[in-house]
């Protein structure tokens, strides 16, 4: 979960075992990083930021962040998105927040204030 790009063997025989470790580890953000490891971007998938990818719903926006990070996004973000918080959370987690006290300390030092609905 800490490295930005896992091994792609561990990764299908995770993706291939994911229901006995479900209640031990967040498979979602690995199943993610996995079909990104699996994904060709196209032309214009390789000009988008990783928030856009994330916008409409490529796992390419996975590929730069670790499994831990992927987490964070999406645990932070299962609500209604919101553009100023995932532009928070994206920039927190480019800027290394690993965590979500990082991303509470990136949120108190950053000049991009969520919107509170």
């Amino acid at each position: 979960m800490s490295s930005v790009e896992p091994d792609k063997e561990v990764l299908d025989a995770f993706v291939k075992e994911v229901d006995e470790f479900k209640e031990y580890y967040d498979y979602e953000a690995l199943y993610l990083k996995h079909a990104a490891s699996k994904t060709a971007p196209t032309a214009i998938e390789k000009t988008m930021t990783p928030l856009q990818l994330y916008k409409v719903d490529s796992p390419l926006w996975t590929r730069p962040y670790t499994g831990e990070q992927v987490a964070l996004v999406n645990q932070t973000l299962r609500d209604p998105l919101n553009d100023k918080t995932a532009d928070l959370v994206f920039g927190a987690i480019t800027a290394g927040a690993k965590t979500s006290g990082d991303l509470l300390d990136y949120m108190l030092n950053s000049r991009i204030q969520p919107t509170i609905p």
